[in-house]
């Protein structure tokens, strides 16, 4: 007790009043401090686990609606695998079954088949019958590859399903044939009625579509959507209007980089790459790849 009472004394001699009251400010300043940086933090933390939320749903469901449209895509070619088998016996009917095929698909480009060379034992040319959309309705051509004029035989489209048997997604390509657009194709191996493999078939989907539809509407007016091939490539941009050139490089390097610090948002599949742009602001990309094929990355 004596003890503590020195200790008293010692500190009522040295501390006046007004050091008393100066004490007290620094430390209630102190407090104030560390509160405002507490709320900052903790405000910080919310909005970015808002952003990240909005961000997964938004990515989550853009990503729904393309693979939406490819599912559709398969459905229909896969539903006519059959009657397309049987015209492989009957080459002059094939021509008005694509046609009936694509007048009920607006939203194809067009549906072919290629023959492998030589099915036919009395044309050893190549064969490519084609039905497309055009701005005048459907037509008909019996064979684009007559006279050299589209060689499929390297094509992957054509390769890959004939080499393995299994259905196929090209890489997206413009159309060098009539449409001159960007289109990815689906197709399958057919076989005729003797189980002999006769060539493919396949839909060839525009995807000038994919713009609008990935950009139609944002939870954030600053953000925008791409689409990007499993290797990177760029599908679809969104109009030039709404994107900075520097950010739409900065986020396709960083998808393509293998060094970048990407973590899994919380909670979801969807990835993230958080950076900062050429004028010194925080960024962050969120890309996500769908499932089974192809498999496009959306970001």
């Amino acid at each position: 007790m004596v003890a503590m009472e020195k200790l008293l004394n010692l500190i009522k001699k040295h501390f006046n009043r007004r050091t008393w009251i100066t004490l007290i400010i620094v430390f209630a300043a102190l407090l104030l401090e560390l509160f405002s940086a507490a709320q900052y933090y903790y405000t910080k933390q919310l909005l970015e686990n808002e952003l990240e939320k909005k961000a997964s749903i938004e990515i989550t469901m853009k990503a729904i609606l393309v693979k939406s449209m490819l599912n559709t895509t398969e459905q229909v070619l896969n539903s006519h695998v059959t009657e397309i088998t049987k015209l492989t016996n009957e080459p002059d009917d094939i021509g008005d079954a694509i046609y009936t095929i694509v007048k009920a698909n607006h939203f194809f480009k067009g549906v072919g088949l290629a023959f492998k060379p030589g099915y036919y034992e009395d044309n050893d040319e190549l064969l490519e019958p084609w039905a497309f959309n055009t701005q005048e309705g459907v037509k008909v051509k019996e064979n684009i590859a007559s006279r050299g004029g589209h060689d499929y035989t390297n094509l992957t489209f054509y390769t890959m399903p004939m080499s393995t048997g299994a259905p196929f997604w090209s890489d997206p390509y413009i159309d060098s044939v009539e449409t001159k657009s960007l289109i990815t194709t689906y197709s399958v191996p057919i076989t005729d009625k003797k189980g002999k493999l006769a060539g493919i078939a396949g839909i060839d989907l525009s995807l000038e579509w994919l713009s609008d539809t990935l950009n139609n509407r944002h939870m954030y007016p600053s953000s925008y959507c791409l689409l990007l091939t499993d290797d990177g490539k760029l599908i679809s941009q969104p109009p030039t209007t709404h994107i900075h050139y520097k950010d739409f490089d900065d986020a396709i390097r960083l998808i393509n980089d293998p060094t970048a610090n990407v973590r899994t948002v919380a909670k979801s599949k969807i990835k993230v790459i958080e950076f900062v742009n050429e004028d010194g602001e925080d960024a962050c990309v969120f890309f996500h790849h769908m499932k089974g094929n192809p498999h496009w990355q959306v970001l």
